[in-house]
């Protein structure tokens, strides 16, 4: 007589959960709600009474790894998606909390705003109404977001970050902690700090003079392509990638004259289909990754500096380090006579600079 699997992977399940518990990924509130999911145990115990009934061989073992697969898949989903669990059973994770920080404009002619996002999301926009406000949801017990403030009443520097020296968390986290960063329109130098999350950043309605971005191994998306009524004055835009990706559309919106762009083995995306007139210079340092710049046709390009076994590629043609070695420096056909011109150096070691010009 055949023993049915039904018990031994109930209990498999039934462990993950309290271990969970213990881990504070599942509140211990959520077993009464749980018992909202018991029609589980009804088809689990079906299937295995089927399969009790097929004699052994192909479907015999069809069965057990059927059965078998959708308990290892519930299991899957209560440790890789504990937020599914959440809106099943109407309960929160433990230690989310949501909170809201706000910071008035008041005198401050000009402010430094420092964001530091880790692992989480953040959508950050413009046209607030003060300084800065924030709406969060995040795992407190990773440690508490603070917004602080220093300076005189003319300018002053605000940052908003985690404070985890008083932590208490340990083990996994599989909870998304969300950001929604609304800044006002004052002058201001922003600086995004990202870890391994995601932002996504629409600077329409902000008043940037300097911007500084910074992203580890996450994600930070630029949509500047809708500010030609309110473009902004950037004096200057200053990036670091590490392993992670930047992609900022529509960035001749910015208006920035200098580009400092430093990729390790991560992928910059710099397109724009407007472009300021004059000279705008740039030094792109790239070891491994990519630095993709899409442009108008109409602007000059000139590129000089040092280049290892990467390259350069310009409207589909590759400048490797002897053309460099020979010419010294690439200009464009139309460089002396364009009205935008973009000025470009480079120290390039396996990875690639790619201009495409459209």
């Amino acid at each position: 007589m055949r023993r049915s699997v039904v018990g031994p992977l109930f209990l498999i399940l039934l462990g993950t959960i309290l271990l969970m518990n213990n881990f504070d990924l599942i509140p211990w509130s959520i077993w009464p709600r749980l018992l909202k999911l018991w029609p589980l145990v009804l088809v689990f115990i079906g299937i295995s009474l089927v399969l009790s009934h097929v004699e052994s061989g192909k479907y015999h073992k069809i069965g057990q790894w059927l059965l078998g697969g959708l308990i290892i898949v519930t299991i899957a989903l209560v440790i890789a998606f504990p937020q599914s669990v959440t809106k099943i059973t109407n309960v929160e994770p433990m230690n989310m909390v949501k909170k809201s920080f706000s910071e008035p404009i008041g005198s401050l002619k000009e402010a430094d705003v420092l964001l530091e996002i880790g692992s989480g999301t953040a959508t950050v926009s413009g046209n607030g109404w003060e300084l800065i406000a924030i709406d969060a949801q995040y795992n407190q017990a990773k440690g508490d977001f603070v917004l602080e403030r220093v300076g005189g009443s003319d300018s002053g520097t605000v940052r908003y970050y985690r404070n985890d020296s008083v932590k208490i968390f340990s083990g996994i986290d599989f909870t998304r902690e969300e950001h929604n960063i609304v800044l006002g329109n004052i002058p201001m130098d922003l600086n995004l700090d990202l870890g391994s999350g995601e932002i996504r950043f629409t600077p329409d309605g902000t008043s940037l003079q300097n911007m500084m971005l910074d992203v580890g191994s996450g994600f930070i998306e630029i949509n500047a392509e809708n500010m030609g009524m309110n473009p902004v004055e950037c004096h200057q835009l200053k990036v670091d990638i590490g392993s992670g990706r930047i992609t900022a559309y529509g960035f001749g919106n910015l208006n920035a004259r200098r580009f400092e762009i430093e990729v390790g083995s991560g992928v910059g995306h710099f397109e724009t289909d407007v472009f300021p007139k004059g000279l705008v210079s740039g030094n792109l340092d790239l070891s491994s990754g990519v630095i993709r710049l899409v442009l108008p046709r109409t602007v000059g390009i000139k590129v000089q500096g040092s280049v290892g076994s990467g390259g350069v590629v310009i409207g589909g043609h590759r400048y490797d380090d002897d053309y460099f070695d020979d010419h010294g420096t690439y200009v464009s056909d139309n460089y002396e006579t364009a009205t935008s011109q973009f000025d470009l150096r480079v120290d390039i070691g396996s990875g690639r600079v790619e201009i495409d010009l459209i």
